[in-house]
């Protein structure tokens, strides 16, 4: 009897290999993809355990594979992780709703490991990853730096308060 991997990988490979998905184009098939996403998001961010479960996640998978293409976006996933948590906290409500479903979906493609091209394709399912968050980024690239410029803010605001 195969492992719970190697079954996960054949059903990848028969998925992928299915007649539906052949007769799509690859933008229609990552539009489908792009939806399921999107709807997992919004689960996630109307479930304060399970986001804080995909935080945890996010946090071990960056640090397991902070090198390769992960290394160049790993920041970003620091600070993704890091506006996810102030956003479920209470803290930081200043991001569009479009933004942190954008983030939550990075985060959920992110540690995912059966996403376009799966993890277990060792370098190229991390160059997905990358990929997918790096144009994350840029589409919200003024919410990241305006949550930065607030946090860096917060923080002066709590050392002086140390020091008073």
């Amino acid at each position: 009897m195969g492992s719970k991997k190697e079954h996960t990988k054949k059903k990848i490979i028969n998925d992928i290999s299915n007649d539906d998905i052949k007769s799509k184009s690859l933008f229609e098939f990552i539009n489908h993809q792009f939806k399921d996403w999107e709807s997992k998001a919004k689960e996630y961010l109307h479930n304060r355990e399970k986001t804080e479960q995909l935080i945890i996640d996010a946090k071990e998978k960056a640090e397991k594979d902070r090198k390769g293409p992960i290394a160049e976006v790993w920041d970003k996933i620091m600070l993704f992780i890091d506006i996810t948590k102030s956003f479920i906290n209470g803290e930081y409500k200043e991001i569009p709703i479009g933004s942190i479903l954008m983030i939550i979906i990075g985060l959920v493609y992110f540690v995912i490991p059966t996403d376009i091209i799966p993890d277990w394709l060792v370098a190229l399912g991390q160059i997905d990853d990358a990929a997918v968050l790096g144009f994350i980024v840029k589409q919200i690239d003024s919410d990241l730096e305006r949550y930065s410029l607030w946090k860096s803010k917060v923080s002066r605001e709590q050392d002086s308060a140390n020091f008073e």
